[in-house]
């Protein structure tokens, strides 16, 4: 997008919607520079990286046990969140 002269407020704005993460070196983030890539562009995508990390490390370091009652009425526990990624319906029959 550099290359084609786009502003590097709408590409910041291309990175933000994507909600990806980019994680690169050193020198990827130099030889970007080098090629033409905008410091704020730059600064965005280093940004994003280091939120990625942030939000990496809160969830291990607030991980905690989850437990339930299976269908066959065994407890059991798994750590960070409920397994199910919807409701499957027989807890509350």
């Amino acid at each position: 997008m550099s290359h084609e002269k786009v502003a590097p407020q709408e590409i910041i704005a291309v990175i933000r919607e994507s909600h990806a993460v980019y994680s690169l070196s050193g020198s990827q983030l130099v030889h970007l520079h080098d090629e033409g890539v905008a410091d704020p562009v730059i600064d965005e995508v280093l940004r994003v990286q280091m939120q990625a990390a942030r939000d990496d490390e809160w969830k291990r370091a607030t991980a905690r046990p989850v437990y339930w009652l299976d269908p066959s009425g065994s407890w059991t526990s798994q750590w960070g969140a409920f397994p199910y990624p919807s409701d499957p319906g027989w807890w509350r029959h």
